[in-house]
C-alpha cells in the first residue's frame, strides 16, 4: 500500500514471475519443531546473472565488494538445487527454517524420510559462528550429522564440528549424490 499499488496487484505480479520460473518462493518448513516460527516465504530469482544485471554488477571484481554479495550467492545455490530438481525429475522439497529468535537454516532439503539441514555461506573460510543455526536445528530435528552440510566460497571438502563443509563447485558430489 505504501509504493501506490495493491497487494492483490502485487500478488498476481509475484504469480506471473513465479510461473515464468524467474522467481521462486522458498516456503518455510514448519513441522511442529516450536510453535513460534516464521511462516512467510522467501522469494528468491532464479537466475543469478539477471539479479547481478538488475543491480548494475557487470564484472566479477563488482560482485566481489558488493553488498548483496552473499545474498547472490545464496540465490545461485538453491537455483543449481532447482535447476537439479527440475532437470532430473527428482521430486525433494526445499524449504527454509526459521524461528523468532533468528536462529535459521538457509536451505531444507526434505527427500521424504531423509531432510537436509543446508546452510550457505559466500565466505572462503569457514568460522564458528557459521554453525549455530546448523547446530541448533540438528538438535532441534535430531538430524543425523552425515545430513547437515555448509556449502561455502571455499575450494575443499571436509567434516568439521561433526557437519559436512562442501565447496560451492562441488555440491552436486558432495550432497545430490548422496541423496538420490
Amino acid at each position: 500500500e505504501e509504493c501506490g499499488v495493491s497487494h492483490n496487484t502485487i500478488s498476481e505480479w509475484i504469480s506471473i514471475l513465479e510461473a515464468s520460473f524467474l522467481i521462486y518462493k522458498l516456503k518455510p518448513y514448519h513441522k511442529n519443531y516450536n510453535k513460534r516460527l516464521v511462516k512467510n516465504s522467501k522469494i528468491y530469482f532464479t537466475d543469478t546473472g539477471l539479479v547481478c544485471s538488475l543491480l548494475g554488477i557487470r564484472k566479477q571484481e563488482e560482485l566481489d565488494y558488493h553488498f548483496l554479495k552473499g545474498n547472490i550467492f545464496e540465490t545461485f545455490v538453491l537455483s543449481e538445487f532447482l535447476k537439479n530438481c527440475y532437470n532430473t525429475g527428482d521430486k525433494f522439497e526445499l524449504y527454509y527454517w526459521r524461528d523468532n529468535h533468528k536462529k535459521e537454516i538457509d536451505l531444507i532439503l526434505d527427500y521424504g524420510i531423509n531432510k537436509f539441514g543446508i546452510e550457505i555461506k559466500r565466505s572462503e573460510t569457514i568460522h564458528e559462528k557459521h554453525f549455530s543455526g546448523l547446530s541448533y536445528w540438528k538438535n532441534l530435528s535430531n538430524t543425523e550429522s552425515e545430513n547437515m552440510y555448509l556449502i561455502y566460497g571455499g575450494t575443499d571438502n571436509y567434516i568439521r564440528n561433526e557437519m559436512n563443509i562442501v565447496s560451492w563447485d562441488n555440491i552436486f558430489n558432495g550432497i545430490i549424490k548422496k541423496v538420490i
